[in-house]
């Protein structure tokens, strides 16, 4: 969690509870938050009761409201930053701009798995945007999952507690969905206005005062808010200036493991089809994976992670 900033109104006017829980929710996703809510001045001496009085004064006039909304910024358009969007959206009294770098969506990836929590924060989120992605969704942890020896071809470790766990706490069984789908089902259901399109973000300022933060963008574009969410993705321009470190390559913190892995799809039903989600073979100092990804008219294996 990497993140600078204080609420609106320090402590004197907290921020609305569900705005509140739907940052926590950016910060535990591991996104980027650089900048301030807008605030009240805060106190320079603790001991100073005639300082204490005035930034509860200008909080309560600070306080966020239909005409006074919390402004965020959000650089990034992938799944995090397009779920965050969307959650922020239904706050009352929050303004969301999502700066894109793209300059239009483009179908690209392929099957991803969605575990039952993540799938229960969506739904938690918003009933229809779940609905809707439960339509291209392909559940796999209701059935057999797990370790199977690649040599043997045996299972040795199911992963009984997918579906177990699920049950017990009433969650969605995980699943998969195309990335491209699930991509064009966030961005059908943002508000219009909400995104715009060829805004990469070069850097950010937090203003004096607590006065919000400055986004600027490599076209000359200058965007102010209240909270700034960097989720731009593994080379972020957000993370690379907050912590002094190059974007990318060595002391980035996203220096490269060594594993190599190789992805692909087939068409294929195997004959433990409908009992199996997928497997893990194990095998000396590398592994692969089989997954059922479906596209409701063939069955595809997701065959990937060979790994050194």
């Amino acid at each position: 969690v990497r993140s600078q900033g204080a609420l609106r109104g320090s402590t004197a006017a907290p921020a609305a509870a569900g705005t509140s829980m739907a940052l926590v929710g950016a910060l535990a996703g591991g996104l980027s938050v650089a900048g301030f809510l807008r605030a009240s001045k805060r106190t320079a001496r603790s001991g100073a009761k005639a300082q204490k009085a005035n930034v509860v004064r200008q909080a309560v006039a600070n306080e966020i409201s239909e005409e006074n909304p919390l402004r965020v910024i959000i650089a990034g358009g992938g799944v995090g930053g397009l779920l965050l969007a969307k959650a922020l959206t239904k706050e009352k009294h929050v303004t969301v701009n999502l700066l894109e770098q793209t300059s239009q969506f483009a179908r690209f990836g392929g099957p991803i798995q969605i575990a039952s929590n993540a799938l229960s924060v969506i739904r938690a989120v918003d009933e229809t945007l779940f609905n809707t992605l439960m339509e291209k969704f392909t559940f796999t942890g209701c059935r057999r999952n797990g370790l199977v020896d690649a040599l043997r071809t045996e299972w040795y470790c199911p992963f009984d507690a997918m579906e177990t766990s699920a049950d017990y706490f009433e969650l969605p069984y995980t699943g998969v969905v195309d990335r491209p789908d699930l991509q064009d089902i966030l961005l059908e259901s943002l508000p219009e206005g909400t995104l715009t399109n060829s805004k990469k973000v070069a850097k950010y300022k937090i203003l004096d005062d607590a006065q919000g933060v400055e986004v600027t963008c490599e076209d000359g574009s200058v965007h102010e808010g209240d909270v700034y969410i960097g989720a731009d993705g593994i080379w972020s321009a957000t993370r690379s200036q907050m912590w002094n470190e190059p974007k990318k390559g060595p002391g980035s913190g996203c220096t490269y493991s060594g594993y190599v892995v190789f992805a692909g799809e087939t068409v294929y039903k195997p004959e433990d089809y409908f009992d199996v989600g997928y497997k893990v073979y194990m095998g000396p100092k590398r592994y692969f994976v089989t997954s059922d990804v479906g596209d409701r008219k063939s069955t595809r294996l997701n065959s990937s992670h060979l790994c050194n």
